[in-house]
């Protein structure tokens, strides 16, 4: 396995190390990297740990893997992009991985299905508001609850270049979304903002509706699957008039048969790779091309 990270991070002009396959994440794998690292300078500027959630067997850390993990990485200060998808590894888990990111600057943050709850979600608050360099933020399928999102929302007043943020599944209600609401008015740089959750209703939509307003920049909008009057679906359609690109909501068919599986007609190309063309080739996958 030395020899294997050897002729990957030598052969390699990504700067990314990519963890995709069950192989790479077992013990032994895991400190043969580890001796390859410790004997070359810092160099990872992207850390990609994913795997694709309906085409098993993928690569599923396990809470002592990813423990295991994040103190190998701690060294590279150069980290600028950290991806952790479909990875099940818990409060535990995600809290080395806040640890171990630690001194570095951030642009692009995706945790995406990780049995992550508010714990875990506060160990990330509390490393954003050391830091000022996000531009990218996605927390996806996590149950984080409205006191993570809160505390969240208050880290992200420390990054004025936010562009893309998106809060997806993560079991938040109104009090959440109005969380959210009260910091956009001080991102002025961001383009695109996802919530979708089925416990928002008329009272959140309002006030992330209303806090756009003061958002010049704002491109995008989705706070589709929440439970909206039509008087709110009205007040998004006043509010898609001053978007850049439309405002994805359920048209009353839609929210009746409450069909899931429609896939959102969202555009976030622009600017979702541009600070990744600074610092690698390497891409993220983007969930809203087709």
């Amino acid at each position: 396995m030395i020899r294997y990270w050897q002729s990957v991070l030598e052969d390699s002009e990504r700067q990314a190390l990519d963890l995709d396959k069950p192989e790479k994440a077992s013990s032994l794998s895991l400190d043969a990297l580890a001796h390859v690292l410790d004997r070359r300078e810092p160099f990872i500027k992207v850390i990609n740990v994913e795997s694709d959630h309906y085409m098993p067997p993928g690569l599923h850390l396990t809470e002592f893997e990813a423990v295991h993990l994040a103190q190998i990485v701690k060294p590279q200060v150069h980290i600028e992009a950290l991806i952790l998808e479909n990875q099940p590894i818990g409060d535990n888990g995600m809290a080395a991985f806040a640890d171990a990111m630690k001194g570095k600057e951030l642009a692009y943050l995706k945790l995406q299905r990780n049995r992550m709850g508010p714990e875990g979600a506060l160990a990330w608050a509390r490393l954003l508001k050391e830091q000022s360099s996000l531009e990218v933020l996605e927390v996806v399928n996590n149950f984080i609850g409205d006191e993570g999102v809160m505390e969240l929302a208050k880290a992200l007043l420390h990054h004025p270049n936010l562009e893309i943020l998106i809060l997806d599944n993560i079991g938040i209600s109104n009090s959440g979304a109005k969380a959210v609401a009260q910091v956009l008015p001080q991102l002025k740089n961001l383009k695109s903002l996802s919530i979708i959750n089925d416990e928002i209703n008329d009272e959140g939509a309002m006030a992330v509706i209303d806090a756009i307003k003061s958002v010049d920049k704002m491109k995008t909008l989705d706070l589709s699957e929440g439970r909206l009057s039509e008087d709110v679906v009205l007040a998004l359609q006043d509010a898609q008039r001053r978007l850049i690109e439309p405002v994805r909501m359920l048209s009353l068919k839609e929210r009746k048969l409450r069909n899931k599986a429609q896939p959102l007609p969202v555009r976030m190309k622009a600017g979702w790779n541009r600070f990744l063309l600074k610092i690698s080739p390497w891409r993220p996958p983007n969930p809203y091309d087709e």
